[in-house]
């Protein structure tokens, strides 16, 4: 799991000063990245439309991004006197983590005080966190905004590209018991160190975290140490996509499905709809907002332009960052390059999606029905894609062994499998079925003790 990089929120709907709701208030604490605020952005406005007061809290680079999209924020890494580090910058050893854990304690509890909140929501990856709200006596609870990830020996580890079945399952088994030995082991070489660097970008800083909140504040909230990076609480949990979308899961203890939470009303970029074709198919492709990250990216995207450069039967748009966009060699009148593209209306055109299986992008071509080719870079990416095969809804590649002839055999497999086009269909149904109804909200009245009013809205 990747440490919090900083992407600002896409403009959504909601913008201006913060809505004066009367309801209840719900602090909903984020992880600093695009993939984990969009769908809770979706949450949030169903969640005002009933009423409740939303209030995201987080790192101060947040602050202005959630602000400018019309929601109250609370900063939990302000600056500290005489520049001393917050929990979430560089700690060079144990003093200054121990300093930066009681000034993060205090913080928070001064953001309880403020906004008395009924009821507290988590990213998992933040899970640590829950032990402040318990020690509040305040109801909270964590949710996923890809896949749960603790072990599953039914479920592939988030970077193995292996849907699961009766020959690979003991290879699921042995990557499980590989990857996590490898984690504690790190966790407690951590532990013994006379001293050690923390940092969220380190493996063992959150499990060390979490026991340092627990000792001091007294608690005792359970936690799951099987997995991978953060442990994760024992408590409630959302998953924000159906139920049928996930692989089948030995154990799921806690875990509420709550359909895809899609925000298919969200603000999305101006788009150059002239220069689209009306007499071939549409396949659109997007590696997603972290391809910064990945050293083959611009390879793997040299290879889609030249395979849909060479192929006559789509018009491909390909969207990609300004500089990607300026080193990728393309002169086919039948490939568009942009640089920021409007995803969803995309996907309603679309027949294909090449996609680097960021659950996001994958819940929103699934439920569009678009049929999938993924590149998973990496991540949990992987973990995605072998979900992607595993219901039957497109194929994966390796992008370290990707060559033009195995992507353009890919294409013409995908689009032209009937199997493949029967299975997205099915499950776009599932995903209209579960969209249409509030099961998110529900979730969050359920830990408060009330109900689902049903509005115009809902």
């Amino acid at each position: 799991m990747s440490p919090p990089i900083v992407s600002a929120p896409k403009a959504g709907a909601d913008h201006g000063a913060p809505s004066r709701c009367s309801g209840p208030t719900i602090l909903i604490v984020v992880w600093p990245e695009y993939g984990h605020v969009v769908t809770l952005l979706a949450l949030a406005r169903q969640l005002r439309e009933r009423n409740y007061r939303v209030v995201f809290a987080g790192v101060r680079t947040f602050e202005q991004p959630m602000r400018a999209l019309g929601y109250e924020y609370a900063n939990l890494s302000a600056a500290r006197p005489c520049a001393e580090p917050t929990l979430f910058d560089y700690l060079p050893h144990r003093a200054a983590f121990e300093s930066a854990v009681a000034h993060f304690i205090a913080t928070f509890q001064a953001t309880l005080r403020s906004y008395n909140p009924a009821l507290i929501l988590f990213d998992s990856l933040y899970s640590a966190f829950g032990t402040l709200a318990a020690a509040a006596c305040i109801p909270w609870a964590l949710y996923e905004t890809d896949l749960p990830r603790e072990q599953d020996p039914s479920v592939p580890p988030p970077h193995l590209l292996l849907p699961p079945s009766a020959e690979n399952l003991p290879l699921i088994r042995e990557a499980w018991a590989r990857e996590l030995a490898e984690i504690a082991a790190l966790r407690e070489r951590a532990r013994r160190a006379p001293d050690t660097v923390f940092a969220w970008a380190s493996w063992h800083f959150p499990a060390l975290l979490t026991e340092e909140l627990q000792r001091r504040l007294g608690t005792n909230v359970a936690y799951d140490y099987d997995v991978l990076y953060a442990p994760v609480a024992r408590g409630p949990r959302m998953v924000f996509c159906p139920e049928a979308f996930d692989f089948a899961r030995a154990g799921a203890a806690n875990l509420s499905w709550v359909g895809p939470c899609i925000d298919h009303d969200r603000k999305e970029p101006d788009f150059p709809w002239q220069a689209l074709p009306g007499d071939r198919p549409l396949a659109f492709c997007s590696l997603g907002t972290q391809t910064h990250r990945h050293a083959r990216t611009l390879d793997v995207l040299q290879r889609v332009v030249d395979v849909f450069s060479a192929r006559t039967d789509f018009f491909l748009v390909l969207a990609c960052s300004s500089q990607h966009r300026q080193a990728l060699r393309c002169s086919s009148p039948r490939v568009l390059l942009v640089e920021c593209a409007p995803q969803l209306a995309l996907l309603r055109k679309a027949s294909l999606a090449l996609t680097h299986a960021g659950f996001n992008s994958i819940k929103e071509c699934a439920a569009h029905g678009v049929r999938m080719l993924a590149l998973p870079l990496g991540l949990d990416q992987p973990r995605n894609a072998a979900l992607i095969q595993h219901h039957g809804l497109g194929t994966a590649l390796d992008v370290e062994q990707l060559t033009p002839a195995l992507l353009d055999a890919a294409v013409t497999e995908v689009s032209s499998s009937a199997t493949i086009t029967s299975a997205c269909a099915q499950m776009k149904a599932c995903f209209e079925m579960w969209q249409h109804e509030p099961h998110a909200v529900r979730f969050v009245e359920r830990l408060l003790g009330g109900r689902v009013e049903r509005t115009a809205a809902a």
